[in-house]
């Protein structure tokens, strides 16, 4: 769990800071309004951030597999569940 609070930290704190800080969202696109260009940012890291949690979920399912056998308990799925509810 402890990774998915480092992932949302990391990868999420640098939407909006990047944007008032440097002011390049009117530069370089003008055409665009700061909320599509904030909520672009935010889909294209909460793929990044699902992507990784999918990635660690499947290898704990392998892990349990390989060590504890059949059958992966459903309860690993509600975690995931919560895990993505929780981004």
């Amino acid at each position: 769990m402890i990774i998915i609070v480092l992932a949302v930290n990391l990868f999420f704190g640098n939407i909006i800071c990047s944007e008032f800080k440097n002011k390049t969202g009117f530069e370089i696109l003008p055409l665009i309004n700061r909320y599509k260009l904030l909520v672009g940012k935010y889909l294209a890291n909460s793929t990044l951030v699902i992507g990784n949690v999918i990635v660690h979920y499947l290898t704990m399912a392998l892990y349990g597999y390989y060590f504890y056998g059949s059958p992966i308990l459903s309860t690993l799925l509600y975690s995931f569940g919560f895990a993505v509810l929780y981004l």
